[in-house]
């Protein structure tokens, strides 16, 4: 994927475990479009992804279950609305 592309070129110690990525990043977007149902899929995606390779580059690669990304996925999408309404506050709206 492009994604980790760009990882093995940001890091050069990012492992070339490619079996793990291909099982492990299909299963990021599909628990991100499950968790929004499609609207703001992409940012907790992307935020998902992220993590899911920098797990990879500092751990050793695994396999994830469905359930452990479905957490990833559900950690992520509260961090994003925590920020959200961080900046809602701060501008007043």
């Amino acid at each position: 994927s492009k994604i980790a592309d760009i990882f093995r070129l940001a890091y050069e110690d990012f492992p070339e475990d490619d079996a793990t990525l291909e099982h492990n990043l299909p299963l990021g977007a599909t628990a991100a479009i499950r968790d929004t149902g499609g609207t703001g899929t992409r940012r907790i995606m992307v935020r998902t992804w992220v993590q899911l390779l920098n797990d990879c580059r500092l751990d050793s690669p695994k396999k994830l279950t469905p359930d452990e990304v479905e957490a990833m996925v559900s950690g992520a999408s509260e961090q994003l609305r925590e920020v959200e309404a961080e900046v809602v506050e701060q501008e007043g709206e």
